[in-house]
């Protein structure tokens, strides 16, 4: 907070609000912005990455020795579906919007990123069918 200049007093007005946004909360905002059934699976997942957790340090960046010691694992890892998948869904749209901004957007990135989106779907689809009964 030092380094930006900030102190505990500057947060008054969102503490007075309970952190909410025009009386929304982040659940409420997702709604409006993406399909609400995807908030608990990518909420938690995204948020873990993004905070980190002991699962995460456990899965992704300790080996932990047999007398009950860890060391880093500092080799990566095949990427997990996941993280990759709400991470395309998320990035895609606004990609597009950007694309179109600086007018970019064409009918060939139109047809990648519409492929793009059908191949995550699919392998989504395909990994919730397996892991979800």
């Amino acid at each position: 907070m030092e380094f930006e200049k900030l102190a505990l007093q500057d947060f008054e007005v969102q503490k007075k609000n309970r952190w909410k946004i025009q009386g929304k909360s982040f659940y409420d905002i997702f709604a409006e912005v993406e399909h609400v059934d995807l908030y608990p699976a990518t909420y938690g997942t995204l948020s873990e990455s993004i905070h980190n957790s002991w699962n995460e340090s456990m899965d992704f960046c300790l080996n932990k020795n047999d007398d009950g010691t860890f060391l880093t694992y500092p080799f990566p890892r095949p990427a997990d579906i996941r993280f990759v998948s709400p991470t395309l869904l998320f990035t895609n749209k606004p990609y597009r919007l950007w694309l179109q901004r600086i007018d970019a957007y064409d009918e060939n990135l139109r047809k990648l990123l519409d492929w793009i989106e059908r191949v995550n779907t699919a392998l989504f689809r395909q990994f919730d069918e397996i892991y979800d009964g």
